[in-house]
């Protein structure tokens, strides 16, 4: 860390802008933005993931209470005295049939629930002895041969008394309406009594065509829905084809080992998230699930939004630390470059326009020492340059006083040479003067 730090002060002040610069903003700006997305992400994730749950539930829900309302059906059905007395005819008694039609024909209660929820397919009385009767929304529907199969009714009848609950509670079961036809139907079944000792002598089944049951669910979530019974058979699913499948042919089981969650999966080779919730009093299953591209627009509407956020921010935070490092690295080059010039004994000060910060305060700092000291270098100069003239014109005073003292003195030994000469050469004239 001290290398860094000495690494970092030994740096050019541009150099040192520029480091300060990527880890104090550029970092942590790609970071945030690095945080940003993967977090949402997960929210966005996690949103779908609660969003397909509450969907799930109230799918359930939607199920559980609908069928609650067909079982509440079959009881008011099955507790007129009327249907008791049916169920207890031979098989062919068709005045029984014609009474027990009439009789339909008379109750609100059958009429309006038909008439009011097209999602059912009929509802037929069944006899231990054979007798059968179905009511139908649409009259018509009675004589389509294509759904009304008496003893195909029989036999499913027979087929779900011993797999029917022995008190007369109802069971909800994966059927079709005619033996071999393709279209699925969930059959809400019940046996009950036809007399006073509580012996089982009919059975009532409510036909739901599967492929409606999504007008008998509330709002549902973006995405598709699938809805499995407890053994994991498809009792409802967009692709009306694959009702009546089980799910795994199409997704592996061990998936489905909470009571709920949520996973991702290939579906024809596609990718698709999936949330489920297990409904507990069925034991049925409701799942929805919506391709991963769908549910990653929002993320890649984020990816681009903040792809581009970066394109923007990046250039625009470059720039603008360009010219904030510039606007304080200017004056301190324009600093530096005077500094070195007064180093070169040119004192010259600072020139243009001064800024009003702390680098700006220097520069004004330092033309108040260049006056002061070019004020300073003319007062040493002056007195030096006049304490040399007082030296000179002491000197020339001493030399005026040395000559004064030599010229007598010089003459003297002059004139005694003179003398010398003039007596050894016998020159009394010149001697004598």
């Amino acid at each position: 860390m001290s290398r860094l730090v000495f690494f970092y002060k030994d740096r050019p002040l541009f150099q040192q802008f520029i480091i300060a610069f990527i880890a104090v903003i550029l970092c942590p700006i790609l970071c945030i933005m690095i945080f940003s997305y993967y977090n949402g992400v997960s929210e966005i994730h996690k949103r779908y993931e609660e969003s397909f749950w509450n969907a799930a539930e109230a799918v359930n829900s939607d199920i559980r209470e609908k069928i609650q309302e067909l079982d509440e059906l079959t009881l008011q059905i099955v507790s007129q005295k009327e249907i008791k007395r049916f169920v207890q005819q031979a098989g062919n008694n068709y005045y029984e049939k014609y009474v027990i039609k009439r009789w339909g024909e008379r109750q609100l209660f059958l009429r309006r629930f038909l008439s009011q929820n097209n999602y059912i397919g009929r509802v037929s009385i069944v006899g231990d002895t054979g007798i059968e009767y179905s009511f139908y929304g649409d009259e018509g529907q009675e004589f389509d041969s294509g759904l009304y199969d008496h003893g195909g009714i029989v036999e499913k009848a027979d087929r779900y008394r011993e797999r029917l609950p022995a008190d007369g509670r109802s069971a909800v079961f994966l059927s079709h309406l005619k033996e071999g036809a393709s279209v699925d139907y969930l059959t809400v079944a019940r046996r009950f009594s036809a007399d006073s000792y509580f012996r089982m002598a009919g059975t009532i089944l409510v036909e739901i065509q599967a492929s409606r049951l999504s007008s008998i669910l509330g709002s549902l979530a973006a995405g598709e829905v699938w809805v499995m019974d407890e053994k994991g058979y498809l009792v409802y699913q967009p692709d009306t084809e694959k009702i009546g499948s089980h799910i795994g042919d199409y997704l592996e089981t061990g998936l489905f080992g909470e009571d709920r969650g949520s996973f991702e999966a290939k579906l024809e080779g596609k990718s698709f998230f999936m949330a489920y919730v297990k409904d507990f009093p069925s034991g049925w299953m409701s799942m929805f699930a919506i391709p991963v591209d769908q549910m990653e627009k929002p993320v890649r509407y984020l990816k681009t939004l903040l792809f581009y956020t970066l394109l923007i921010a990046l250039p625009l935070t470059l720039l603008l630390g360009y010219y904030f490092s510039k606007s304080i690295l200017e004056p301190v080059h324009q600093l530096e470059w005077y500094m070195k010039r007064l180093g070169q004994e040119k004192w010259e000060k600072v020139i243009g326009s001064i800024p009003g910060n702390e680098i700006g305060t220097l520069m004004r700092q330092y033309n108040e020492m260049v006056d002061q000291m070019q004020e300073l270098v003319e007062k040493v100069y002056k007195a030096e340059l006049q304490q040399s003239q007082d030296k000179l014109a002491k000197r020339n005073a001493q030399l005026q006083a040395l000559q004064t003292q030599i010229n007598p003195h010089f003459l003297y030994n002059t004139l005694g040479a003179i003398n010398t000469y003039a007596m050894e050469a016998d020159q009394r004239e010149i001697e004598q003067m």
